[in-house]
């Protein structure tokens, strides 16, 4: 089988899916491209990018420079793994659609860019398992919701960003509460102030406001599912002076360990993930809610190697290339 598979140039090969799956797609015999999202385009209504060939190797070898322009149309099916730049993301997606129509995906390119962020997913039957939540871009329908539930704590996070990035806890009585909020919002009243509303125009940023999850730093864990299944995970244990469970900000990993009920979820929101062309996704859950989906590029694989020393690469690619085609 030929698989195409969407990822950033690199350096070296790194501890991610971005060697991971390609190198367990080999291991098993398949035939394996990569190219750079970065180069994808349609030329005379084909769609094509800078590709190499992926022949196997080590993580710290060399990442082949991806220089040969191909033809995406000519293989059995597309796993994308990375954004391109910022600039370029909406059209990125609007060339994976075209090239889905044509080609099968691993997961269904509109689905991701719909679903892949912080509010797209309440949209879902699964949006049940979140702490309750609101998408708001003013202070004060943030202010509204706290006063509603005044000895609640709350999470603030912005819709599109990843890694951890600009996540706070709004505690009662925390004296950085507002300037968080402020920030979280683009700071909307002290631009207008510096330069003037006639020029900055309109400035706020929507934000995703949720109930903060008791006990989330006890029992975080990453749960990889494929084609309607758990293949692995990991629990997620923060540092000891952060709330978050991103690797990027200091977080650890230990073997998985979900209830009962947490494992219900799990398959729940893959099964219901399937009605959607999305056959690969890593969720995060904690006791019974749903904390976040990931569907372009999930550390499932790395995370339960690191926890257990069990490479699950190989079987979570037969089960995924099953579940698509």
């Amino acid at each position: 089988m030929k698989v195409l598979i969407l990822v950033l140039q690199d350096s070296e090969y790194r501890g991610t899916n971005n060697f991971f799956i390609p190198n367990s797609l080999y291991k098993l015999g398949h035939e394996v491209v990569l190219a750079d999202p970065n180069t994808i385009q349609i030329i005379n209504g084909c769609v094509t990018a800078k590709s190499c060939k992926f022949s196997g190797g080590d993580i710290g070898d060399p990442h082949p420079t991806m220089i040969t322009s191909i033809s995406c149309e000519t293989f059995d099916v597309v796993w994308f793994l990375d954004y391109p730049h910022p600039n370029r993301l909406f059209d990125y997606f609007r060339i994976l659609w075209v090239l889905s129509k044509r080609v099968p995906f691993v997961n269904d390119p509109l689905s991701v860019f719909l679903l892949n962020n912080k509010i797209g997913p309440l949209g879902l039957d699964s949006a049940r398992y979140f702490s309750t939540s609101s998408v708001v871009n003013n202070a004060d329908s943030i202010r509204s919701v706290r006063t509603a539930s005044p000895t609640q704590r709350f999470v603030l996070k912005p819709p599109d960003k990843g890694c951890g990035a600009d996540v706070f806890i709004l505690s009662p009585g925390d004296l950085n509460v507002h300037a968080l909020i402020e920030s979280s919002l683009g700071n909307p009243a002290q631009m207008a102030e510096m330069f003037g509303s006639a020029i900055v125009g309109q400035t706020e940023n929507y934000v995703v406001l949720q109930e903060f999850v008791p006990h989330l730093r006890e029992n975080e864990n990453r749960v990889l599912l494929g084609g309607g299944k758990i293949l692995g995970g990991y629990r997620k244990i923060s540092a000891q002076d952060d709330f978050r469970g991103n690797y990027l900000v200091g977080a650890t990993t230990a073997p998985l360990q979900i209830s009962e009920s947490a494992e219900t979820l799990a398959l729940s929101v893959a099964n219901e993930l399937l009605n959607y062309g999305i056959h690969f996704v890593g969720i995060d859950v904690s006791g019974e809610n749903l904390i976040e989906l990931n569907l372009v590029n999930p550390g499932g694989i790395s995370g339960h190697l690191e926890a257990t020393g069990i490479d699950i690469g190989q079987d979570v690619c037969q089960v995924v290339l099953s579940s698509c085609l």
